[in-house]
């Protein structure tokens, strides 16, 4: 699984999909999106956790990078929530090059 960032129709960058949700549990939300709303570091209501270099494409699903606990630990789940899960390197390019109506489809 990848991010491929595209401009003009040329491929700008591609990062790797480091998890997504649980298929059975907590299944990725697929489609064609478009970027809601940014935040550089989001506190999720549902996991309590922050999620840094967030970006939101559909309800309270999110790209975002590595998460982890109001005390600084990192989570260790190979699964997210449901969210689209990145290295926090990778997160930050994608959060910099997208803004809001970026469109995003998820497969």
């Amino acid at each position: 699984m990848k991010i491929t960032m595209w401009e003009n129709g040329k491929i700008i960058d591609e990062v790797p999909v480091a998890g997504t949700g649980n298929p059975l549990t907590s299944p990725t939300r697929k489609g064609f999106f478009s970027v809601i709303s940014k935040e550089s570091n989001h506190f999720s209501s549902i996991s309590k956790v922050w999620m840094p270099w967030s970006i939101r494409y559909s309800g309270d699903y999110y790209i975002h990078g590595w998460p982890y606990w109001p005390n600084g630990t990192r989570l260790t789940s190979q699964y997210s929530g449901g969210c689209v899960r990145l290295k926090d390197e990778d997160a930050k390019k994608v959060y910099d090059f997208s803004k809001e109506g970026t469109f995003i489809t998820v497969r």
